[in-house]
């Protein structure tokens, strides 16, 4: 289904000479050359920035949505498309505030940060923040991976990775209208913070990993949500609005730490139905 090569990563670029390119032959892009267009041959002026081809692509600049913008910041429509934001952020025009259940965003919502194709495999998405945007980063192919990147009071989900095989690592969702984090079957989410999403926390397809992740203060309907076949290990699940854990018949999880979800400690903390693989603490004792 998905594969892991990497062979046409940054061919591309030897065949294009002419387009701004960083000394590493990534082709830069900011706020200028989002407004001119031609970032790649089909890119057309204003948003979205269209890339159209495998390479390497870096932000030199933030990127500022304005309230006509439609759509997403930045789309990809191409394999091996390596998008690094540089330390750079998108920003939007939606910025929600309050906090859940009483999150509020502007209407219309802004545009959205980050979008590839469903025909775009192995997209990888790091190392910059979206704020105010709409949906954060939507990649559909298989393989893709989002990190290092921080997504803040958007009006939708932070980040959303529908292809087989994905990973999510080091993601900062904070205070978005919808999920932190949902991802496909065969997907791994780790080492993130979900804080104060109204949407819950995390979301996975089957045969998922969730570990070592921060899940506080979210949402209905629960902090992590896994379907079978999943294994949930080492997080810290606290203050949610919903289920701290909500899993499928088949899913095993241990070494988890559930404190006040779902409307208090006296109130179920995991739902029933998956395996316990080693000790996890409910409530400031041992889970039943």
């Amino acid at each position: 289904m998905y594969t892991t090569a990497r062979a046409t990563l940054g061919v591309w670029l030897l065949l294009a000479p002419g387009l701004a390119g960083a000394g590493d032959g990534a082709i830069e892009i900011n706020q200028a050359a989002a407004l001119a267009g031609t970032v790649t041959p089909t890119d057309a002026p204003g948003f979205p920035v269209t890339l159209d081809a495998p390479g390497q692509y870096r932000l030199t600049g933030n990127l500022l949505l304005g309230p006509l913008d439609l759509g997403a910041a930045i789309e990809i429509d191409a394999d091996d498309v390596l998008l690094d934001l540089g330390g750079f952020g998108i920003q939007g025009t939606a910025e929600c505030s309050g906090t859940p259940p009483f999150l509020t965003c502007p209407i219309p919502a802004s545009a959205g940060g980050v979008e590839s194709s469903a025909q775009s495999e192995r997209v990888v998405v790091r190392n910059g923040s979206l704020r105010g945007v709409g949906l954060g980063v939507f990649l559909r192919g298989d393989g893709s991976r989002v990190e290092q990147l921080s997504v803040r009071r958007g009006s939708s989900s932070a980040v959303v990775l529908t292809g087989a095989g994905a990973a999510v690592r080091d993601v900062d969702a904070v205070l978005n209208a919808g999920l932190g984090i949902s991802v496909g079957l065969d997907a791994r989410v780790e080492s993130c913070s979900l804080i104060a999403n109204q949407g819950g926390g995390i979301q996975t397809g089957f045969n998922a990993l969730v570990a070592e992740n921060i899940v506080t203060a979210n949402g209905d309907p629960a902090a992590i949500s896994v379907a079978q076949g999943s294994r949930v290990s080492g997080n810290t699940v606290a203050d949610n609005g919903g289920l701290g854990l909500d899993l499928q018949s088949g899913v095993g999880y241990g070494g988890n730490v559930f404190d006040s979800n779902n409307g208090g400690n006296g109130a179920t903390q995991v739902e029933s139905g998956g395996i316990q693989l080693g000790a996890n603490v409910c409530a400031g004792a041992l889970c039943p």
